[in-house]
C-alpha cells in the first residue's frame, strides 16, 4: 500500500520519507479544513455504538473498546486506544482491506476513522453493520449513517461495494 502501513499501524519509514512531499500537502489541507469544519469530529450511528469520524487527532479516544483506522495516509492515533487495528485504503474508491477483524460484538464501543469520516468511513460502517445487525439491509445502514453523519458520502465505486 502507499505507505505500507501495516494492520498495527506501522508505516514503513522508507516509503514515507518517499512520499513526504505530498504527504505535507495532504495533512496541511487536512488540518486546513478539519479548522474551518463546523462538522462534529465523530458521529454516533443511531443507537449502536458504532462512531464514525475524522482522524482522531485531537479527540479523546479512550474511552472506545475499538478503534478501526482506515487511512493510509496517516500516522496511527493508537497510544490511547484499548484496541487497534488498522486497514489502509486510499480515500474515493473501492476498500480493499475489509476483513480479518476479530468477533465483534454490539456491544463493544467502536470508533470508524478515515481522514475526514467521510467515504472510507462510512463505506466500511455500512458493511460492518450489516453484518453485527444481520436483519438491516446495506441501504438502510447507509441511509443510518447519513441520517447521523449527512456529509458521510461514499464514492459510486464505494456505493456499488455497499450494494453488492
Amino acid at each position: 500500500m502507499l505507505m505500507g502501513k501495516t494492520k498495527n499501524g506501522q508505516i514503513n519509514l522508507i516509503l514515507l520519507f518517499i512520499n513526504l512531499p505530498w504527504l505535507l500537502l495532504t495533512w496541511a489541507i487536512w488540518l486546513l479544513e478539519v479548522t474551518v469544519s463546523k462538522e462534529d469530529k465523530m458521529n454516533r450511528i443511531g443507537q449502536t455504538n458504532i462512531y464514525l469520524g475524522r482522524y482522531p487527532l485531537f479527540t479523546k479516544i479512550d474511552s472506545f473498546d475499538l478503534i478501526i483506522d482506515l487511512t493510509s495516509e496517516f500516522p496511527p492515533c493508537k497510544a490511547r486506544a484499548k484496541k487497534y487495528i488498522c486497514l489502509p485504503n486510499l480515500d474515493g474508491v473501492k476498500l480493499r482491506n475489509t476483513t480479518g477483524l476479530p468477533s465483534l460484538s454490539i456491544k463493544q464501543k467502536i470508533l470508524i476513522h478515515c481522514a475526514q469520516g467521510h467515504g472510507r468511513s462510512a463505506t466500511y460502517a455500512s458493511l460492518l453493520i450489516c453484518q453485527l445487525f444481520p436483519t438491516m439491509s446495506s441501504q438502510e445502514a447507509l441511509s443510518l449513517i447519513l441520517k447521523n453523519r449527512p456529509e458521510a458520502i461514499p464514492s459510486k465505486s464505494q456505493l456499488s461495494q455497499i450494494q453488492s
